[in-house]
């Protein structure tokens, strides 16, 4: 399966243009206090010039359900990312409202932010994992430990081909033959041998993430980096805004293409 791409921070038509010719599946218009931040009436007239087949996703922090959900019909949004604090009743609302698939976005700080996630996965139609910078809502440019997400990924992994009547045991030892360096749990392996813990594959994956959750990952990623995030963490897709940036707002187009073969590449290599 190839990573996808979700180019953030849109607020030009040319930039757009350049995201997708790039290679993008996602374009993100920011609706909150940023440096990127666009209005109704830019960013309709920017997802006007899209061609189809590319995702107009709107973020927002924080806004009234019914907010979103006039700014969506308004400007022609297909998918909403909740960058905020919202708890899961504005999910289902804002779902009800737009129609629209939802990504609800968590700042990572630690163990105890997976554990926030269980209670929205019956409204959200996708995870996003930023890192956490006190007093920012994303786009800072910052990288947070990757090995959170690698594990609940690659253990999520797990327990989905165990559904598809796979052995426990079996896909458990593919895992741990094939798991990026230092991304196993404590306790995943016995002294004399390979030992599945039923119990643990829950906590760190059907817990965490849910089963069919694409799981988008975000915070200081640019072409230097994501090949290796795609390798440790294999995300269903990479969020990039201020890694392709000329300055807050303004994409590079050969910075595009770069960040873009960088993931093709790994793709190839890893997935």
């Amino acid at each position: 399966m190839r990573t996808r791409v979700k180019v953030c921070g849109i607020t030009r038509v040319e930039d757009a243009l350049a995201a997708v010719e790039a290679g993008a599946d996602a374009l993100g218009f920011v609706f909150a206090p940023s440096p990127r931040r666009v209005t109704p009436e830019k960013a309709r007239e920017i997802i006007s010039a899209l061609p189809p087949l590319v995702t107009p996703t709107g973020v927002f922090v924080n806004s009234p359900a019914a907010e979103v959900a006039e700014i969506a019909r308004a400007t022609g949004l297909r998918a909403i990312q909740l960058h905020g604090d919202e708890p899961p009743d504005v999910l289902r609302e804002v779902r009800a409202r737009t129609g629209a698939w939802i990504a609800r976005a968590f700042r990572v700080r630690g163990e105890e932010t997976l554990a926030e996630i269980p209670r929205y996965l019956d409204y959200c139609d996708a995870i996003l994992l930023d890192a956490h910078v006190p007093g920012a809502a994303g786009g800072t440019g910052q990288v947070f430990d990757w090995t959170l997400a690698a594990r609940a990924t690659a253990l999520a992994r797990i327990i989905h081909q165990n559904n598809e009547k796979k052995s426990l045991c079996q896909a458990w030892r593919e895992f741990v033959d094939t798991a990026p360096e230092n991304t196993l749990p404590l306790g995943a392996c016995s002294d004399n041998g390979i030992s599945p813990d039923k119990g643990l594959l829950l906590k760190y994956s059907g817990e965490y993430f849910g089963l069919g959750r694409p799981m988008f990952l975000a915070g200081g990623l640019h072409p230097g980096n994501v090949a290796e995030a795609v390798r440790q963490v294999r995300p269903y897709a990479v969020d990039v805004s201020s890694g392709v940036e000329a300055a807050p707002g303004v994409k590079d187009p050969e910075r595009l293409r770069a960040f873009m073969a960088q993931v093709r590449e790994a793709d190839n290599l890893y997935r």
